[in-house]
């Protein structure tokens, strides 16, 4: 058994999955017009949910992360219908028996008849309908770590055929770890830009002395790739 090391370079939110076949300016100017005036009226906005991904045929409890005006979010809109998300509840308040609505708090199911993808995600509630945002239907089993390694001789371990999820630090350098069997090739992708993030990652396989083996690095539009040699 051969123990390699993949260093992941990242400024935002990224997934990171393992396995044999797929392996986380102002613009200034001025204009005339007559007395009439259009205004904006306040929206919903969503810039993070977590999880990211979840395996179809699963159920997990989902949230929105951070947004504008998420307070009174009360349902989902999924961009396919049979993904179904019900509201979390929480206890009521003294001389009341209603439970309170946890906003922005949801149990969702995902069927297993979905196809792996994408599948956007939009919050309704008070304000109106927001944006949408990218949740992965995949195919195998998700791990969300609450924190990843940046210290190359203790790595974050790294199961295959799994697809791990992480809140990443800017400029920072994560670390995992990863036993491949020899005679069994491997590939190791860095999902940023597919869910929405503005991160450009790089991938890096070491060896166990730290020596580079195969390097990746993302672009815009694109997120980066590794093939793990056999």
């Amino acid at each position: 058994m051969q123990i390699l090391r993949v260093v992941a370079c990242w400024p935002l939110q990224a997934l990171i999955a393992c396995g044999r076949s797929f392996i986380g300016g102002v613009l200034a100017g001025s204009l005339l017009a007559s007395s009439a005036a259009v205004a904006q009226l306040p929206s919903i906005e969503i810039t993070a949910i977590a999880p990211t991904a979840v395996q179809r045929g699963s159920e997990i409890e989902w949230q929105v992360v951070a947004g504008t005006r998420t307070e009174e979010i009360r349902s989902l809109r999924f961009s396919d219908p049979a993904i179904n998300a019900a509201p979390l509840t929480q206890p009521p308040l003294p001389f009341s028996e209603e439970p309170r609505v946890a906003a922005g708090h949801f149990r969702v199911q995902v069927p297993e008849t979905i196809e792996p993808g994408r599948c956007e995600v939009r919050a309704v509630g008070r304000h109106g309908i927001s944006n949408p945002r990218i949740l992965r239907i995949v195919d195998r089993p998700c791990l969300a770590l609450a924190t990843v390694s940046h210290d190359f001789a203790h790595p974050t371990p790294f199961p295959a055929d799994q697809l791990l999820m992480a809140q990443v630090t800017p400029a920072a350098i994560d670390y995992f770890q990863l036993q491949v069997e020899p005679g069994t090739p491997q590939q190791i992708r860095l999902t940023a830009q597919g869910i929405d993030s503005r991160m450009i990652g790089q991938l890096r396989l070491l060896d166990a002395a730290g020596n580079t083996v195969r390097e990746s690095r993302g672009a815009d539009g694109t997120d980066p790739t590794l093939q793990v040699p056999a």
